[in-house]
């Protein structure tokens, strides 16, 4: 079943993202009950990231700014897609802009064959009204425009046709769709990027049987659900690497595994952890945006090691662009840095700050952060009303930590640091006004709704 057939030796790329999966939830990152052997092994012989972060704490934006390497207000998107007019309505169409080019189309003309597996939610897949995959540099596509049941789903597609309902996991069915076409369909003389969204452990949450006796002890009974839905990711995660392994691909196939954002916060299944950190899913906060990252990279990664050195999910196009020997200057607009310096323990040349425009931030409120800034050791954040009300720095809706000697953000240090504090505030507005202007733009990129399509349902 496993016996998959060879590529030729230029370096095969793995992408894998979960939904709602906290920084705090794989076995490697200290979690006390949940299993996640798959997962922990790849990150023995690999590296895990101690502080990387998702591109926004929401689930469209944050792919985009996988995809894109830039901020994803850039790309059009700031918050989720068919989502801000009410059960998930298609309303205004947001979708991913189509004049950002993505990791996939660049790869694509480096030779790569490429295939998008899961949860796409960055376009529509309506027959008047569609965005797939495959309009974004995805020769095979087997997806969802967005969330799946977790059991017996009907709302797959592959390649952008309906596929009616399918028996069993959504977790399972994902992943056994990725092993039959890496047998039967990819071109096994040119190297392959996988890029792999699961669903998984986002709402409904749900598991097999199997993985959910593994927390029969566990209070309340929906944890086991949360916990269970990890680990059947996590196994499935399993059956890929052993895939690789068998057929030779595993030492030169990177494989980077991370979370979309923080976990959920709000629904019954809300059991994922952030770790010591602040916040949770839409929040600007550390635990809203500060996920797990692994990664194993033959020949760049040496097994065991921890990287404290911040690096962002839209750090991953220049990074393979920059492994592939193409010049990161050829990427209009790309806000993200090559971290493959980070992997060498020399100093990361970021050129611009890791910073993020969330106007959707939480708390709720006027003083809910909607901007931040990371600069080294110091992160800066601004409120809503800071913003709207253009006061100046250091006041009211400020706040600044020392991400080194507080990681958990309860010390603002606004107080003691008045020239920083001014710095980073004209900083982080100056990347606001960039990012407006740039959004503008990218709604000029995006397909017009057909007349009385708006309320169909996303």
């Amino acid at each position: 079943m496993n016996n998959l057939p060879p590529s030729n030796q230029r370096l095969n790329y793995v992408v894998i993202i979960c939904d709602d999966i906290g920084w705090g939830d794989p076995g490697c990152y200290g979690h006390p009950s949940l299993q996640t052997p798959a997962l922990d092994e790849l990150a023995r012989e690999g590296t895990r990231f101690d502080a990387f972060y998702a591109g926004q704490p929401v689930c469209s934006a944050s792919r985009v700014a996988l995809l894109t390497g830039c901020m994803p207000a850039k790309a059009g998107v700031t918050r989720l897609i068919g989502s801000g007019t009410g059960n998930n309505r298609i309303g205004s169409g947001i979708h991913l802009a189509r004049h950002r080019p993505t990791v996939a189309q660049w790869v694509q003309k480096l030779g790569y064959q490429t295939a998008c597996f899961g949860k796409w939610h960055l376009g529509f897949l309506e027959p008047e009204f569609s965005q797939p995959p495959s309009d974004f540099g995805f020769d095979y596509a087997f997806c969802t425009v967005s969330n799946s049941p977790f059991k017996d789903p009907d709302n797959w597609h592959r390649n952008g046709a309906p596929l009616g309902p399918l028996p069993g996991y959504a977790t399972d069915i994902m992943m056994a769709d990725v092993l039959r076409w890496l047998r039967e369909e990819r071109r096994p003389d040119d190297p392959f990027f996988l890029y792999l969204p699961f669903h998984a452990p986002h709402e409904p949450v749900g598991a097999a049987d199997e993985y959910v006796a593994r927390y029969a002890t566990e209070e309340p009974p929906e944890k086991r659900q949360y916990y269970g839905a990890v680990s059947q990711m996590d196994a499935a995660c399993g059956r890929l690497f052993a895939a690789l392994r068998a057929s030779g691909e595993w030492d030169r196939t990177m494989i980077l595994f991370t979370s979309d954002h923080g976990p959920e916060y709000r629904n019954k299944h809300s059991f994922g952890s952030a770790g010591p950190f602040r916040g949770k899913k839409l929040h600007l906060y550390e635990g809203g945006i500060r996920v797990p990252g692994i990664l194993r990279w033959p020949g760049r990664t040496r097994p065991g090691t921890v990287c404290t050195e911040p690096v962002c999910n839209f750090d991953i196009l220049p990074t393979l662009l920059a492994a592939e020997g193409a010049p990161e200057e050829g990427v209009p607009g790309v806000d993200g840095t090559s971290f493959l310096p980070a992997l060498e323990e020399r100093a990361l040349p970021r050129r611009r700050p890791l910073a993020w425009w969330f106007p959707m931030g939480m708390p709720k409120g006027p003083e809910g952060p909607v901007l931040a800034l990371r600069r080294n050791r110091w992160k800066l954040l601004l409120s809503r009303s800071f913003v709207e009300e253009q006061r100046t720095p250091g006041a009211e809706g400020t706040e600044l930590y020392d991400l080194q000697d507080d990681p958990a953000e309860t010390r603002n240090r606004c107080g003691d640091e008045p020239e920083r504090v001014r710095t980073l505030t004209e900083e982080l507005l100056a990347i606001r006004a960039e990012n407006e202007a740039a959004l503008d733009e990218a709604r000029c990129h995006m397909d017009p709704v057909p007349p009385g399509l708006e309320n169909r349902m996303a």
